[in-house]
């Protein structure tokens, strides 16, 4: 149900059990989109981004073709945008 959005942002690693194939998600896709003046962050002396408080703002313009990704500053993370929440609400997908 969601293939199609995930495997142009990642890779789908096919798990396989007694009781079916399941898929564990690579998230690949990597963007600088993270406003670092307006979001409110901890870095560095050397610019790398060390942790995060409350406030993230993106740069609109680049999550325009987006549905799922990395931020280059924050790996550890994983985005969507509301074009995949919605995807995921609209066929009542469940964890």
């Amino acid at each position: 149900m969601l293939r199609d959005i995930l495997e142009p942002n990642g890779e789908l690693l096919p798990v396989r059990h007694k009781v079916g194939t399941y898929y564990f998600y690579n998230c690949t896709r990597m963007v600088n989109c993270i406003d670092l003046t307006k979001s409110k962050i901890t870095k560095l002396s050397d610019g790398v981004v060390t942790s995060t408080s409350d406030k993230l703002v993106f740069i609109d313009e680049q999550l325009e073709d987006l549905t799922i990704f990395k931020a280059r500053t924050q790996l550890l993370e994983l985005f969507c945008t509301q074009r995949f929440v919605d995807r995921v609400t609209n066929r009542c997908i469940k964890n």
